[in-house]
């Protein structure tokens, strides 16, 4: 029998690993490391906030300020977090459960008291740090706050004055996220991550060149340096930059190594353009691949990638055309596929999701040029239908809507890509289906955690994707407003301090009812129309 994965440690050496992989090549940026260096060793009782552009090297910078905290402060717990470097990081429940089950893990505590609900762990949260001591302080780190989903974009959760023997430094894009920080109260300090110096960029380009066995020419180095000082000297720029220039013959012409300004012009102009000529790998196979890519939420594995695109027709009669062969049972050729992965592989992160490995794009960056460039009009619903297809095929593999394949990571996407593909209807059925909410709140979302005692506490977080799955689905039908909607399935729950129905209409939880089971009502508080399953989910 296979040893059950601890997911607590799966997801923190998920985000060692993803820093491991930011700060790898580090170079320069003394002045934010020194500001971060000075807060950790005595600043204020307060948050730190770093602040910086896109493709500014924010996620690089606080993988190497971690890696200088853990040595500076060998006595300190460094907690840390790259938000969407996982699925669970990304999700404000998730999130703030893993910080408080790790923080109290290492100081001791007591985990059984962790609450399950978001508004609860808002606050618990905060009671956590608290277990920090003298002798072993805590730092915690989160970078990209901006890519929270949610209520947790709010950062109320994240308190203005911090314990004693508590730092907590945190990256953000400008924006929402931003506002949030400098609206609490002490307003956090601000360190402003400043464009990379020519010198920096200089040095690095040396050491990713030198890593790849790769020499360019005195022409083509000038090109990729100056088109990166009229980038605004963005990090993430000059890394796309390289990853053009190293395929460069030392011998092409001048007018076979121009590179675009701007990431976006240098994904949108010289990535894509070189991925899909005829000779690499056409166009259809690019758009199609990128395009799934882009429209999944989290990340596709390399299997469903290769399903999608085997029972995508456009892809398949591409490929006969271009090869003059037909494919052996309508399949695309693996071969086809990885060197396609092969030439994206440097723009592309993997991500553990559900007990498999997802493939994701490295940056935001490069997911939105995807979508600007594949999907745009009704190639976004087609996209997202196929998945929807694929993941209704892999969950409902009978057609019957028994739902018996077996396969959490269907149930899980399969709302959203419905959602995506404007199919309202489907939408409104497997949300109001029992058995798909049954086999979602059994099967999606399970953790397991071990306690001091050898037991094994394990958790449902699939009722808290159904919740999410119905605010995506009240937006889908025109939002807010509960007058003339159809009824959406809620579930009552019980985590310990007594039964309650969550109203996905007003996110209002209200005490439950038994009379209430398996009918239609309205919601207590808005009125808004529920249909409430005739099963409950009592936590332990």
């Amino acid at each position: 029998m296979a040893a059950k994965i601890d997911q607590q440690k799966a997801e923190i050496w998920a985000h060692e690993d993803f820093g491991r992989d930011r700060c790898a090549h580090f170079v320069g940026r003394e002045e934010p490391l020194a500001a971060i260096s000075g807060y950790l060793k005595g600043g204020d009782a307060k948050p730190l906030a770093i602040v910086g552009e896109p493709g500014s090297g924010k996620s690089a910078l606080m993988a190497k300020a971690i890696e200088q905290a853990q040595l500076a402060h060998s006595g300190a717990l460094v907690v840390y977090r790259f938000i969407g470097a996982t699925p669970a990081s990304s999700d404000g429940r998730a999130l703030l459960d893993s910080l408080c089950r790790q923080i109290t893990r290492e100081y001791g505590g007591d985990a059984s008291t962790i609450p399950s609900e978001y508004n609860d762990l808002a606050v618990e949260f905060g009671k956590r740090l608290e277990l920090a001591k003298a002798d072993r302080p805590l730092i915690v780190v989160l970078d990209a706050l901006d890519q929270l989903a949610g209520a947790a974009r709010s950062l109320s959760w994240l308190p203005a004055n911090l314990p004693a023997n508590v730092r907590v430094a945190v990256s953000t894009l400008p924006g929402e996220c931003e506002k949030a920080l400098l609206a609490k109260h002490p307003t956090p300090d601000v360190v402003s991550v400043k464009a990379m110096s020519a010198g920096e960029a200089d040095t690095l380009l040396t050491l990713w060149l030198d890593h790849a066995g790769r020499v360019l020419q005195p022409a083509q180095r000038k090109e990729v340096l100056e088109k990166f000082g009229r980038s605004d000297g963005l990090p993430l720029y000059l890394r796309l930059a390289f990853e053009e220039a190293r395929l460069w013959r030392s011998y092409a012409p001048a007018a076979e190594t121009v590179l675009h300004e701007g990431v976006q012009g240098l994904i949108r102009q010289n990535l894509f353009p070189r991925l899909s000529q005829r000779v690499n790998h056409g166009d259809v196979l690019v758009r199609h691949a990128l395009g799934y890519l882009a429209a999944s939420r989290f990340g596709l594995s390399e299997d469903e990638v290769l399903d999608v695109l085997s029972a995508d027709d456009a892809v398949i009669d591409d490929f006969a055309a271009r090869s003059f062969q037909e494919a052996k049972d309508r399949r695309l050729p693996i071969v086809i596929w990885s060197r396609l992965y092969f030439d994206v592989a440097p723009y592309l992160t993997e991500r553990s999701s559900e007990g498999t490995t997802l493939l994701a794009f490295y940056h935001n960056q490069l997911r939105e040029a995807a979508t600007a460039e594949c999907l745009e009009g009704e190639h976004a619903h087609r996209r997202n239908a196929a998945l929807a297809g694929y993941f209704r095929g892999r969950s409902d593999p009978s057609k019957d809507r028994s739902w018996i394949g077996g396969y959490a990571r269907g149930l899980s996407e399969l709302p959203f890509h419905l959602a995506g593909a404007g199919d309202k209807d489907e939408l409104y059925e497997t949300l109001t289906d029992f058995v798909f909410l049954e086999r979602k709140v059994a099967d999606v979302a399970i953790a397991e955690h071990p306690g001091p005692d050898g037991k094994t506490t394990r958790t449902y977080a699939g009722v808290y994707a159904l919740q999410d799955d119905y605010e995506m689905a009240i937006e889908a039908f025109g939002g807010g407003k509960a007058g003339g909607k159809k009824p959406l399935i809620v579930t009552g729950t019980d985590f310990g301090k007594g039964m309650v129905l969550r109203c996905p209409w007003c996110n209002v939880a209200s005490p439950f009812k038994k009379e209430w089971l398996g009918k239609d009502i309205a919601c207590p508080e808005c009125d808004g129309p529920l249909r409430v399953n005739s099963f409950v989910v009592a936590g332990k």
